[in-house]
C-alpha cells in the first residue's frame, strides 16, 4: 500500500504531458483548406531552433503553436517564402531595427544569403484565445480569427489595384511596397493580424 501511495505521489507531481505529435500536426495545419492539409510540413519554432515535426510534400510549411501561453496562433506558408521570414525573425532576435529591413533584405537577396520568390506565395494564419481552440476535439471556436494572405513583396497596392484601407472582409494590401506587402483576406470583420 505504501509503494501504491509514492506511486501516485509521483504521478501527481508530475507535469502535464505536452500534446501528441499528431495532436500538433493536426492543429498546425487547421488555417489550411482541406485538400493541403495532409501534404503541409509542420515545424516547432522555440528560442533553441526550428525542429521539422513533418516534412512538406506540397510546398508549404505549417508552424506550430507554441505551447503554454495564453494564444493560439499556428501559421502555414510556402517554404520559400518561410526562409525569408526565418531570415528576419533571426535579425529581430540579433535587434535588427524594423527601419532597415527592407535594405538590410534586398542586400541579403543581392548577396545569395535568402531568395525572394519570383511569384506571389499564399499565407494561412489562424490567432485567437487559447480557450478559443479546443485541443482534444482539435477544433476551434469563432473566438480564434482565420484570414489567408498573398505575399508580393515589395509590390505595392497601387500595382496590384486594391486598396491599402480595411473595408469589411474585403481583400486589402498591407505593408504595401516592403518586403511584407500582402493582399489580406479576412474571413472575419473582427479579425486584424
Amino acid at each position: 500500500m505504501l509503494l501504491g501511495l509514492v506511486i501516485l505521489a509521483r504521478a501527481a507531481a508530475l507535469p502535464a504531458q505536452a500534446p501528441s505529435t499528431p495532436e500538433i500536426l493536426a492543429a498546425s495545419v487547421l488555417p489550411l483548406p482541406t485538400a493541403l492539409r495532409d501534404g503541409a510540413g509542420v515545424r516547432l519554432v522555440s528560442p533553441a531552433g526550428v525542429s521539422i515535426l513533418r516534412p512538406s510534400s506540397n510546398g508549404l510549411m505549417c508552424t506550430a503553436d507554441r505551447p503554454g501561453d495564453a494564444v493560439f496562433d499556428v501559421r502555414c506558408y510556402q517554404v520559400e517564402f518561410l526562409a525569408v521570414m526565418d531570415y528576419v525573425r533571426a535579425g529581430r532576435q540579433q535587434g535588427m531595427p524594423d527601419s532597415t529591413l527592407d535594405a538590410r533584405l534586398r542586400e541579403a537577396e543581392r548577396q545569395g544569403v535568402i531568395r525572394f520568390p519570383a511569384s506571389p506565395t499564399a499565407g494561412y494564419r489562424m490567432l485567437g484565445p487559447i480557450a478559443g481552440f479546443d485541443s482534444a476535439a482539435v477544433t476551434t471556436t469563432t473566438a480564434i480569427d482565420r484570414w489567408q494572405s498573398v505575399h508580393f513583396p515589395f509590390r505595392t497596392a497601387a500595382e496590384l489595384g486594391l486598396p491599402t484601407e480595411r473595408e469589411g472582409t474585403m481583400p486589402f494590401v498591407m505593408s504595401s511596397g516592403t518586403w511584407w506587402s500582402h493582399v489580406m483576406i479576412v474571413h472575419n470583420a473582427a479579425a486584424l493580424p
